[in-house]
């Protein structure tokens, strides 16, 4: 690429030889500058003065330096222009082999992904064959070895072929343990097998026991649930807050003197308790050793018969006692019993009368009254016969 400091030589030199060229031609004599023009120019000239004229030629030279420095200058332009339009097809070539870059590196990536794709689908069609080829191997092997035992049993049939009353005389008996065995093993599975079914079906009773009970509780809940809804239906609604509060606290106080009536009740049962433990023990004592006293009088000798007799009659009195207290205990624990039961189904009764409606309740009274007139009915039957009969 050429500089613009020596853009200007050019014309420098073509100014020297256009000077050093005016000089000579002015030094010249007018004759030989005329040589080279025709005779009607010749003449012209010849009636010009013949002193040497600068003005011309210093014009001549200034339009030849003027010419050359715009030649000059067109030249560097040109240069110019051609080196940015190097320059620029050099930038578009750059950027095209860029482009081409990338879309052969792209090509490569694709290439490279579509490559390990192929792997990757060669070694999954590689293990469907191994197992494909496994899975056939293994039938076939399994095809072998049954022809083998085929091939080993029909071996055994043509050896045994040579001998064939005694072989079949051995298969019979063969035949008759394998059976035999059999026998022995299915008594033995019958063995195990009827403990497990007696197991299963006592299992499946017990469950449908628990079904059923589960059922009638179901049933029991319902009905309790019913009961205490129509209970909560009847309950008055306007009830404030307070009264709830001092029924529960009267409640309480009911529960607290309950509980210390009960701990007194108690504590009176265990004395009660204590006096007639240490009662009965001092009572076995004293019993004891009268009827050692008794015995011992009753079986001496020395005293007289009257004596003796009255002391047998004592030993049997005091026998006989001891007997009516002891039915006389047994009675009052009894008693005892029975005040208990009696309690206990008071209790129920009381229980069972809050579980009743009032429509239940009206029905029993109704089938009450239906009883009592039967059986008035019944006694006035019972009577007629009683008079009837002599």
């Amino acid at each position: 690429m050429l500089s613009w400091q020596h853009a200007p030589s050019v014309p420098t030199v073509a100014f020297e030889s256009i000077v050093q060229a005016a000089f000579e031609s002015t030094n010249q004599p007018a004759h030989q500058q005329d040589a080279h023009l025709p005779t009607e120019h010749r003449s012209r000239a010849l009636d010009k003065p013949n002193g040497p004229s600068i003005v011309p030629i210093l014009a001549s030279t200034t339009s030849s330096l003027s010419s050359a420095a715009s030649s000059s200058s067109v030249d560097a332009g040109i240069t110019d222009a051609k080196e940015a339009s190097v320059d620029t097809r050099t930038q578009d070539e750059l950027q095209a082999m860029d482009m081409e870059l990338i879309q052969l590196r792209e090509r490569c990536a694709a290439n490279e992904a579509a490559w390990h794709d192929l792997q990757a689908a060669c070694e999954d069609q590689r293990n469907v064959n191994r197992q494909q080829i496994e899975a056939r191997s293994a039938v076939k092997m399994d095809d072998l070895r049954d022809v083998q035992q085929d091939v080993a049993i029909r071996h055994q049939t043509l050896d045994m072929l040579a001998d064939a009353s005694n072989n079949i005389a051995k298969l019979q008996d063969m035949c008759a343990k394998s059976s035999a065995h059999l026998m022995a093993l299915a008594e033995e599975w019958e063995s195990h097998r009827l403990p497990l079914v007696q197991e299963l079906e006592a299992h499946a009773a017990t469950q449908v026991h628990r079904v059923v009970r589960s059922g009638e509780t179901l049933v029991e809940k319902q009905a309790q649930r019913h009961l205490l809804e129509r209970k909560y239906d009847a309950m008055a609604k306007g009830i404030n807050r307070s009264m709830y509060t001092l029924r529960i606290m009267d409640i309480i106080k009911q529960v607290h003197k309950q509980k210390a009536d009960i701990q007194k009740v108690v504590k009176d049962i265990r004395s009660v308790h204590k006096q007639i433990n240490v009662s009965s023990e001092k009572l076995k004592r004293s019993e004891a050793i009268v009827e050692e006293r008794l015995f011992q009088a009753a079986k001496d000798d020395k005293l007289r018969p009257e004596k003796k007799k009255l002391y047998i009659e004592c030993y049997r009195l005091f026998t006989t006692i001891r007997e009516l207290f002891d039915q006389l205990i047994a009675c009052v624990a009894e008693a005892g019993k029975r005040d208990n039961q009696c309690r206990d189904l008071e209790i129920w009764i009381s229980q069972m009368a809050h579980h009743v409606n009032l429509t239940n309740l009206d029905r029993i009274h109704q089938d009450m009254t239906q009883v009592k007139h039967e059986n008035q009915a019944l006694m006035h039957e019972i009577q007629a016969i009683s008079m009837a009969t002599p």
